[in-house]
């Protein structure tokens, strides 16, 4: 049982079972690491005059919601947008902020390009010219909720600095429709690192226990938006708790995955996100693998 700054089932569960309505930040050049929260018109524009798009195929989820991605053709760079729900004008604001969000991923696409450009050696030319999507690479986009007031992303990619540097690119983002803001999950108040980030000497991306002690140092409390504030120990132990029963019936329920044995042997750092079933919650350091579902009716206000 959750108590205390939980008030995800107030705000959400009521829109899961009524009528189905429904960043400037870490990492250069741009915002790779944000869930792109200050997008605003200025990306909208670049969006409209830089996007060479194509249409991905159809897709639906659980409440009848259609989406489908758009993908620019020149950076390859891929968006959600919403092709049907009940509420239009629902439809209507989520999709204007996809069309700013999609112009910040391109935007920073070009961005890397640049970077490359000013950092690579005399074979940097030759390698545009072959591959000029090398830079970065979306594995997995999708749409995993959309109601009336919450639009629910997930992406997971690779991002090449330069030649000799990547780092992962894992986001988990909510639109509020009613506030107009977007928001993702980050580490609490006070602290210096961005969740999921460990300190310099602690390099290996698979916390793993070593002499007693868990491998993985970086925060370990998290806030995801007004939904949820894990930021008192008491609190993130009882969330824990939570998390460790649900792989358990995962496990047993033959949904044994590499996430879920993670999941039981150790914290880790989690990437949630609003589905249809439940707070979904995908590891940081790999794709392909699906969510742990934490119902909603279990974080209680």
């Amino acid at each position: 049982m959750i108590a205390s700054r939980m008030t995800i089932v107030a705000l959400v569960l009521p829109l899961v079972l009524g009528p189905v309505g429904l960043g400037r930040a870490e990492g250069f050049p741009g915002r790779a690491y944000s869930t792109y929260d200050d997008a605003d018109e200025e990306d909208a524009e670049y969006y409209r005059e830089y996007a060479q798009v194509s249409l991905g195929r159809e897709r639906r989820l659980a409440n009848g919601v259609s989406w489908r991605l758009l993908i620019d053709r020149r950076t390859g760079m891929a968006m959600p947008r919403i092709t049907w729900m009940p509420d239009r004008s629902s439809r209507t604001a989520a999709n204007a902020r996809f069309d700013a969000i999609h112009g910040a991923a391109i935007r920073d696409a070009d961005g890397i390009v640049r970077l490359w450009q000013t950092r690579c050696e005399s074979d940097c030319d030759r390698l545009v010219a072959k591959n000029p999507k090398f830079y970065g690479h979306q594995y997995e986009i999708f749409l995993t909720y959309a109601t009336a007031r919450f639009v629910s992303y997930r992406e997971f990619g690779d991002v090449y600095w330069d030649y000799r540097d990547s780092s992962l690119l894992n986001k988990g983002a909510v639109i509020d429709l009613r506030e107009g803001t977007v928001f993702g999950v980050k580490a609490c108040p006070g602290e210096e690192r961005r969740y999921s980030e460990q300190t310099p000497e602690y390099d290996d991306p698979v916390p793993v226990i070593r002499d007693g002690e868990p491998r993985y140092n970086g925060p370990r409390h998290f806030v995801f938006g007004d939904l949820m504030h894990i930021c008192d120990e008491a609190l993130y132990v009882s969330f824990r708790a939570l998390v460790v029963r649900h792989a358990s019936l995962a496990v047993r329920n033959k949904r044994r995955t590499s996430w879920i044995l993670d999941l039981l042997d150790d914290d880790r750092p989690m990437l949630p996100v609003l589905t249809p079933s439940g707070l979904g919650l995908y590891d940081f350091s790999r794709h392909g693998e699906g969510p742990l579902i934490i119902p909603y009716r279990e974080l209680e206000s």
